[in-house]
C-alpha cells in the first residue's frame, strides 16, 4: 500500500496536515501584535459608521478620523464581511490571511504544473513555501501581504492559461487581477510590473496577438480605474490631504539610482542577514543558485517565463515600492519556491560531477 503512494502526494498530505494544525493554533501563534489593530480598525468602524476610518491608529487632523484612503478597500471590505458574519475575535481577524494562504499554496501548485508539467516539482514547491518562516507568519497575521500574493499569482496563472487557450477574456482577467492587487495593498503594483514584463517579452518575439495585448491592458486599466474611483474620486479632498501629510513619509527615495539601489538593498539585507539572526541566509544561497540556473536555461520557455516573472517583480520593488518592509518579499516567495524546487529536482535527476562527488 505504502509503495503506491507517490512522493508528491506525501508532500501534499504533509502540507495539508500542517495547515490544519496551523488553523487550530491560529489564535495562539503568532502572538497578537499592535500592528494588527492598524489593519482591523477601519473594517470594524465600517460596520458601525459606514466609513473606513481609523482615528485611533494615526495622527489627528489629516483625515483618518473620516476615512483611511491609504489601505486597500478590497482587503478592508472582505474583513468587514467576515466580522459581520462571524463576529470580531482573533481567529476571525486572521481568517482572511489564512484562507488567502491556502489559495496561494493552490496557485503555487497550479503554476508549477503549468510551467514544468511535473507534479513532484509542484508538490515540493508547496511544501517549501508552506514551511518557510515568512509564509507561516503572514498566513496567520492580520496584514494584506498574503492577499496581494494571491492576486499576483492569480494574474500569473490566468496569463499562462490565456496563453495556452488563446482567450481574450482570460488575458483581461489576468490584467484585472494584477491591478486589483493594488487595492489589497499599494505595494501590489509589482503585479503589474510582472505582467508587463511577460507581455513585452511576447510582443518582442511576436508571440502575442495585439488583440490579446489590448485585452490584458484593458484589464489592468479597469483595475486602476477602480482604485482611482474608490480612493480618489469618492474621497477627493481627504485623499490629497493624506497624500501630502502621510504618504509623503513612506514615499520612494529621490530619483537617484544610488538611493534607489541602496533602499532596495536594505530590504534584502534586513530579511536575509538581520532578521531571525542570519538564519535566512540558507534561503539566499538557494535563491541565488536557482536564479542562476534559470538564467542559464532561459532559452527554455518555462524557465524563461519564471525568470521574467521574477525579474518583473524585482524591478517593480526596486523602482516604485517604498520602504524596506521585509513582509513585501512574500509577494515573490512562491516564485522563488518554484525556482528552488525546480533546481533541486533537476539537480537530483542529473548526473552532475558535484553530485557524484557528494555521493
Amino acid at each position: 500500500m505504502w509503495k503506491k503512494i507517490r512522493s508528491e502526494n506525501v508532500f501534499l498530505i504533509l502540507t495539508a496536515i500542517y495547515m490544519l494544525v496551523c488553523f487550530f493554533y491560529i489564535e495562539k501563534h503568532p502572538l497578537y501584535s499592535w500592528d494588527e489593530t492598524f489593519y482591523i480598525e477601519p473594517s470594524c468602524r465600517f460596520l458601525t459608521t459606514g466609513s473606513f476610518s481609523s482615528p485611533s491608529s494615526f495622527m489627528p487632523d489629516i483625515g483618518f478620523e473620516t476615512t483611511n484612503v491609504a489601505y486597500g478597500r478590497i482587503f478592508l471590505f472582505i474583513n468587514a464581511i467576515i466580522f459581520y458574519l462571524l463576529g470580531i475575535g482573533i481567529w476571525q481577524m486572521r481568517l482572511l490571511s489564512f484562507i488567502s494562504g491556502i489559495m496561494v499554496l493552490l496557485l503555487t501548485y497550479l503554476i508549477a504544473i503549468k510551467l514544468f508539467s511535473n507534479r513532484k516539482i509542484a508538490a515540493f514547491s508547496v511544501l517549501v513555501l508552506s514551511t518557510s518562516h515568512l509564509f507561516m507568519l503572514l498566513s496567520r497575521f492580520v496584514r494584506p501581504e498574503m492577499l496581494v500574493t494571491l492576486f499576483l499569482l492569480l494574474a500569473l496563472y490566468l496569463f499562462l492559461l490565456a496563453e495556452e487557450k488563446g482567450s481574450k477574456l482570460l488575458y483581461f482577467l489576468s490584467g484585472l487581477s494584477a491591478s486589483l492587487s493594488i487595492d489589497a495593498h499599494l505595494a501590489g503594483v509589482i503585479s503589474i510590473f510582472m505582467l508587463i514584463s511577460l507581455m513585452l517579452n511576447k510582443v518582442t518575439k511576436k508571440e502575442l496577438n495585439y488583440k490579446f495585448l489590448l485585452a490584458a491592458t484593458a484589464g489592468i486599466l479597469t483595475g486602476l480605474i477602480w482604485w482611482i474611483v474608490m480612493h480618489i474620486v469618492v474621497n477627493y479632498d481627504i485623499f490629497f490631504l493624506q497624500w501630502q501629510n502621510y504618504w509623503g513619509m513612506v514615499a520612494p527615495p529621490p530619483w537617484n539610482i544610488l538611493n534607489i539601489l541602496l533602499k532596495e538593498f536594505q530590504r534584502y539585507y534586513q530579511f536575509f542577514w538581520v532578521a531571525r539572526p542570519h538564519r535566512n541566509m540558507y534561503w539566499l544561497l538557494l535563491f541565488i543558485i536557482s536564479f542562476i540556473y534559470l538564467i542559464k536555461n532561459s532559452n527554455k520557455k518555462s524557465f524563461g517565463t519564471l525568470l521574467l516573472a521574477l525579474l518583473g517583480t524585482i524591478i517593480g520593488f526596486t523602482l516604485v515600492v517604498p520602504g524596506r518592509n521585509t513582509f513585501y518579499l512574500m509577494f515573490i516567495f512562491p516564485l522563488l519556491a518554484i525556482s528552488v524546487s525546480n533546481f533541486l529536482y533537476q539537480y537530483y535527476r542529473s548526473n552532475h560531477k558535484l553530485k557524484r562527488f557528494v555521493a
